[in-house]
């Protein structure tokens, strides 16, 4: 086998094994945060339409359950809200506080988001340069 050979054999392996998984990786991760934030704005959404129509003692809702299913429910009082912070924790918050966290959640949010897909498209750049140097090689 040939130092060529050799070579491309090395960058086939670099592409596939590192560079392509962790393409992978970053955009499963882009995607997760995309998905966080989306659920960040329709509670804060929630919590600013009940807070333009005035707390009311009770309302109904659907509740989604995950994976696509929903059940009805029934909020007895809208003073408070349990919030997730994150790491398995929630915390009462009242809807003013609620709202504040949540924008400042999804400030932090998209920033990371941000930061993940310049790290996809860095990983994206370097695919393509190590198949422009394969193309070379053979």
């Amino acid at each position: 086998m040939s130092d060529i050979e050799k070579k491309v054999l090395k960058y086939e392996a670099y592409l596939n094994d590192k560079l392509r998984a962790d393409l992978r990786r970053l955009q499963e991760e882009r995607d997760t945060i995309e998905e966080d934030i989306a659920e960040h704005q329709q509670t804060k959404e929630m919590i600013e339409k009940v807070l333009l129509d005035g707390e009311k003692k009770s309302f109904r809702t659907k509740m989604d359950l995950g994976e696509g299913f929903f059940c009805q429910a029934v909020v007895p009082s809208t003073e408070r809200i349990m919030i997730k912070i994150g790491l398995g924790f929630h915390v009462e918050m009242t809807l003013p506080e609620a709202k504040a966290f949540l924008d400042k959640q999804i400030s932090y949010l998209k920033l990371r988001s941000k930061e993940v897909s310049e790290r996809v498209a860095g990983v994206s750049a370097l695919i393509r340069l190590v198949m422009q140097a394969l193309e070379e090689l053979q």
